[in-house]
């Protein structure tokens, strides 16, 4: 008696092994059809707060304002940081960039700087067009890309999991000279739009191992936005 239980123990777990690891390959094709069959629901605006928890401490907190291809972010500063008061606007002509009282600089190391949202769709399509990219495994409606980013010190693999039903990230990897890091993220939705709520950011280098959290909170989808926020005086 107890022999067959542990056959069927044996079995049971295999078969809880085969649904959860079995895996089937997609091909680049099959993942850009299936990301083209997703429906697009772009933000007309998007507004929030952006809190940055670090070893279970918040260092700092942001605004963001995003309309059309325009983006105003607000640095809140903290002293005990180092983080000085700053806004960064951009827009199709550049990235400015304005600390405590002094004038408005473009072009300064921040361009490229962005906690712009936009809809899962459009970022997932936008990942077909990276160096390097491929299809590693496709399960549970799940695919896990890869890519090459030019970052500092070089090429760093990138590994990211795509939800094939709606196209969210759920997660990201990335393995750089200095260590590795990993991002966990979390979704919202409001007014039939999904937008990024959380991201869980674990980091592994030789210096030590560090946990953040991002938080975007009080969110406002298409409530729309001064145009004045975006002008540089």
């Amino acid at each position: 008696m107890k022999s067959n239980l542990n056959r069927i123990s044996i079995v049971l777990i295999l078969c809880i092994f085969i649904n959860v690891f079995s895996s089937t390959k997609m091909t680049v094709e099959e993942f850009k059809n299936q990301i083209a069959s997703i429906k697009s629901n772009p933000y007309k605006t998007f507004e929030c707060e952006i809190e940055i928890e670090d070893g279970g401490k918040v260092i700092g907190t942001t605004k963001l304002y995003q309309k059309d291809k325009q983006s105003r972010i607000e640095i809140k500063g903290n002293k005990t940081v180092g983080i000085e008061d700053m806004v960064i606007v951009q827009d199709t002509s550049g990235t400015y960039t304005k600390t405590g009282k002094e004038k408005w600089v473009k072009g300064t190391a921040m361009q490229g700087m962005s906690y712009k949202q936009t809809d899962a769709k459009t970022m997932a399509e936008g990942f077909i067009e990276k160096n390097g990219f491929e299809v590693l495994d496709y399960s549970n409606n799940v695919a896990t890309i890869k890519y090459n980013e030019e970052m500092m010190g070089g090429v760093t693999g990138v590994k990211v999991g795509i939800n094939m039903k709606n196209g969210d990230m759920i997660f990201q990897e990335m393995n750089m000279n200095e260590g590795s890091s990993k991002v966990i993220f979390q979704y919202g939705e409001m007014n039939g739009k999904r937008y990024m709520k959380e991201m869980k950011i674990s980091t592994q280098t030789k210096y030590g191992n560090k946990e953040m959290v991002i938080r975007y909170k009080n969110v406002k989808i298409d409530k729309g936005i001064n145009n004045k926020l975006f002008k540089v005086e």
